[in-house]
């Protein structure tokens, strides 16, 4: 690190750069992530002991300290004589001791500390963005294009509890986790009452264990009609809120697509055809969009007060019956 060595250099009468390294203790981290309990150990002639270093910290860091102890003995020869001067570290070991033989300061002792903090964060099989391509001409409803599927998995060493959430027009249609419930869902909840009631969007994964959530897009409702031809890109969030606070965000991608049908020629003239003979003409449809277009013909014949209306508007006379 930074703080390991230090680097001093000078310049020799001849003109040569000298360089000197020299190593330096760490600074002493405050405050620390690290904790000691009990701060006060003593261990028995021949016997051992033991003490639980915890580590806690709030934010994603790298911490490397070193733990440094007073180790202090009795000296079993020193007889009913007073205590004998030493640190102020030193005698509060020692002082809780009926004994009074006189403390021998040994050695410190040192253990080297390292921890790499990290920060909540589910493993996503979504590069980016989780994409919907979808067309207009489509069932919203029921249609397998409208629902998409991701998978969050926990590569992290530790639980972790978290819930979703997402706003429209995207919604989560199901979940399925490979560990149990949360304890907030209750338990008296079967399968079949979760089924009318939105899914348990709370979860807890212990490492390697994922979610599978079932995400469906609803297209806003002026894209329902077939007024709008603009084809649309529609953008939003899952929101995964962990219990420390910290978020992530699924990033939602929806691109609604309207079908045309370009018609060549506009109208067909058959011209003059004897009453059986058969005239076929061509009908070109083309559809220059990126989705189906799924189209029928039907006949729609004129009807004969129509065509007497128009006639007469056209020709400015008097239709008599």
């Amino acid at each position: 690190g930074g703080d390991a060595v230090t680097l001093a250099s000078r310049v020799t009468d001849d003109g040569r750069v000298v360089f000197a390294c020299a190593a330096v203790d760490p600074p002493v981290a405050d405050p620390t992530p690290f904790t000691v309990d009990p701060p006060v150990l003593e261990v028995p002639p021949h016997g051992s002991g033991s003490v639980v270093i915890a580590c806690k910290w709030d934010r994603p860091e790298q911490h490397s300290n070193l733990l440094e102890g007073v180790v202090t003995c009795l000296d079993p020869y020193g007889g009913g004589e007073e205590p004998a001067e030493a640190d102020e570290a030193s005698l509060k070991m020692v002082q809780h001791l009926g004994s009074a033989h006189m403390p021998l300061t040994l050695a410190p002792l040192r253990v080297q500390l390292d921890c790499n903090v990290q920060g909540a964060w589910l493993e996503t099989d979504c590069h980016k963005h989780l994409r919907w391509q979808v067309s207009s001409s489509k069932d919203w409803s029921t249609h397998p294009s409208f629902f998409r599927t991701v998978n969050l998995c926990n590569r992290s060493r530790a639980n972790l509890t978290f819930s979703l959430k997402v706003n429209p027009p995207f919604s989560v249609e199901s979940t399925v986790c490979t560990a149990p419930l949360h304890p907030m869902v209750r338990p008296a909840q079967s399968e079949a009452s979760l089924m009318n009631t939105p899914p348990p969007q709370m979860f807890t994964l212990p490492p390697n264990d994922n979610v599978q959530v079932k995400l469906r897009f609803t297209p806003p409702a002026k894209h329902r009609s077939g007024r709008v031809v603009d084809d649309a890109l529609i953008f939003g969030e899952l929101n995964v809120l962990f219990e420390n606070e910290e978020e992530q965000q699924v990033r939602l991608q929806a691109h609604m697509l309207h079908p045309q049908i370009d018609i060549s020629p506009e109208s067909l003239n058959f011209q003059t055809l004897h009453v059986e003979s058969v005239a076929a003409l061509t009908l070109t449809m083309q559809n220059p969009t990126f989705c189906d277009a799924h189209w029928s013909i039907t006949h729609q014949p004129k009807t004969l007060a129509s065509s007497m209306s128009r006639t007469a508007g056209a020709g400015g006379a008097t239709m008599a019956t």
